[in-house]
């Protein structure tokens, strides 16, 4: 019963500590930005000019690689899905015909003991008449 009340008063804690720290949470204001010297400024126009040139060259080369590889994906899941396809065929199939071999089965068991009863009863049937007529 007290780990029950000391779990409970675990939690209270717990939720009364996260809560609070929300409330208290000093908000921060951003500061403001201070302009570019002219050597800042330099540096980012080169800065720019060095991305640009690098995203023209990663697109030059990238679009070719790209449909290479979207055109192995797309091979890739077709071929996927034709096999997932054929795999829930196959379980189809199977359920199918599990329903029906487990039914022959059950009916080999229930032949199978008919059979065994058949035989006990013929050995009994002798039995009795072997004790008919010898009475």
């Amino acid at each position: 019963m007290k780990s029950k009340v000391n779990i409970a008063i675990s939690g209270v804690l717990v939720i009364a500590a996260v809560g609070s720290t929300s409330v208290w949470a000093k908000k921060v204001k951003a500061k403001p930005v201070a302009p570019l010297t002219e050597a800042g400024q330099q540096f980012e126009a080169h800065y720019t000019q060095m991305m640009e040139t690098l995203k023209a060259d990663i697109n030059q080369t990238l679009p070719d690689l790209a449909g290479h590889k979207m055109a192995a994906y797309q091979e890739a899941r077709e071929v996927e899905k034709a096999a997932e396809a054929d795999r829930n065929a196959k379980l189809a199939a199977l359920k199918k015909s599990n329903g029906s071999a487990g039914l022959l089965n059950h009916r080999k068991g229930w032949i199978g003991r008919a059979t065994t009863g058949v035989a006990e009863a013929k050995e009994t049937l002798k039995l009795a008449e072997a004790m008919t007529t010898i009475v």
